[in-house]
């Protein structure tokens, strides 16, 4: 007996396509609770947020590799996120199934599932354990840039740019509190297990898709080349995007410290990794307290220029207390401090790239942002440990010429465009 035929069309995805009005109340706060679980879970599932410790810890440990080697492994892997604005432009202009935004989501999340099984089987062997976390990333940057469009999207229509940008820190800062404690006992236990806790965390992504509502947007008339070129001509005419992506090249090139900090933290600390995962816990708390406090306070009552002086300098601060990290005890603070110290600098920057990014390119702009911040971030990393395998450079010297970059970052901040730098949020709920 024959079943019924089912068509495979866009009408199975209209509701998740269906349009609403994003001033209400109602969806305003779906569009938050999509933000927020959304970047919680593409940042946990990610090879090098739950799988951070334990990916060191083998890269270290089993496959001997040096700080150098193991910082270039996780900026290799994160080479799809440099790809992210081609992501973006598809996504903005070649709606999939009938959804612009959620088709990608659960796309992205369920190949994010599949390739986290496929880890444990090329845990030994340095290419192939690069080759799957690749793939893995390729998967969660789909699922990312989508989320990503539909904040900036949302942001703009109810002039909330600063509550979104702190929400979405929120779920990110969360993510680290959970790869933290996770991670930490993870890294102890065999890599399988890590794989299977990173699977089921990818399976959370792909649902988010039912709970999307994306503003109504007029039929495709024009091919997809027309329209992405059409795109990419208003992106190159946002002068204060690109500014905004040349400060977050100066933040982020700055020689980074985290792989550096794991090495120490093992060889000198003499740490194993539930207690390295205890401080990437801490930094968490100092992150989602960041957010509250930007979110819920700062946004709204002060202008961006003040915004980014008072975060970037405080960064700043935050980074030359690194120069005491001499015992478990000074650690646990000084983590905190950082996580505050830094993810107010993250949600300024982020802030101010919203704003500027043009409307109708939201997931384009917005992605090519993230690439630029996602290639000096990871780059910066390699760069820091090839300073210290190699130039033989002193952590506490690595420390003070990351702060100085930070204050370099403060002072360029206010050549942004003045229109930029007055705005605030909204602060009246529709």
């Amino acid at each position: 007996m024959r079943g019924p035929r089912i068509a495979l069309d866009w009408r199975m995805f209209k509701r998740l396509a269906a349009p609403f009005a994003v001033t209400s109340a109602r969806s305003l706060g779906a569009t938050r609770l999509v933000v927020f679980i959304g970047f919680w879970a593409t940042t946990l599932a990610q090879p090098n947020v739950l799988g951070r410790i334990p990916l060191q810890n083998l890269l270290k440990n089993t496959l001997e590799s040096d700080r150098s080697a193991a910082a270039a492994f996780f900026f290799w892997i994160g080479a799809p996120w440099y790809l992210k604005p081609l992501i973006g432009a598809l996504s903005d202009t070649y709606p999939l199934l009938g959804s612009r935004r959620a088709s990608y989501l659960a796309l992205g999340g369920l190949i994010a599932a599949a390739a986290w099984a496929a880890l444990a089987p090329a845990a030994h062997d340095y290419g192939a354990l690069l080759a799957v976390c690749m793939a893995l990333n390729l998967a969660i940057v789909i699922a990312s840039t989508a989320i990503g469009g539909y904040m900036v999207e949302i942001a703009q229509a109810v002039d909330r740019p600063g509550q979104l940008t702190s929400l979405r820190n929120a779920g990110y800062q969360s993510s680290w509190l959970i790869s933290g404690l996770a991670g930490g006992y993870l890294g102890a236990l065999s890599i399988g297990w890590t794989a299977l806790a990173g699977g089921a965390v990818a399976l959370l992504i792909a649902p988010l898709a039912w709970l999307m509502r994306e503003p109504p947007r007029p039929p495709r008339a024009t091919p997809l080349r027309d329209g992405i070129a059409r795109r990419l001509g208003a992106l190159i005419r946002a002068r204060g995007l690109w500014s905004v992506a040349l400060l977050a090249t100066l933040y982020y090139l700055a020689p980074g410290l985290q792989t550096a900090l794991f090495y120490l933290q093992q060889n000198s600390l003499r740490l194993d990794t539930p207690h390295q995962g205890y401080l990437t816990f801490c930094g968490g708390v100092g992150g989602v307290a960041a957010a509250a406090v930007y979110g819920l306070f700062a946004a709204h009552r002060f202008a961006l220029r003040r915004l980014m002086r008072v975060c970037l300098a405080f960064g700043a601060g935050g980074i030359l207390l690194y120069r005491l990290y001499d015992s478990f005890a000074h650690a646990l603070v000084i983590e905190t401090i950082n996580g505050f110290a830094a993810a107010l600098c993250e949600i300024v920057i982020i802030h101010a790239a919203v704003r500027a990014t043009p409307r109708g390119s939201e997931a384009l702009g917005f992605a090519v942002f993230m690439a630029v911040r996602n290639f000096f971030l990871f780059g910066s990393d390699w760069l820091g440990s090839a300073l210290i395998d190699h130039v033989h450079l002193r952590f506490e010297t690595l420390v003070v010429l990351n702060a100085g970059m930070t204050l370099l970052a403060a002072l360029l901040a206010q050549r942004l465009p003045a229109e930029l730098l007055e705005a605030r949020d909204a602060t009246k709920e529709a």
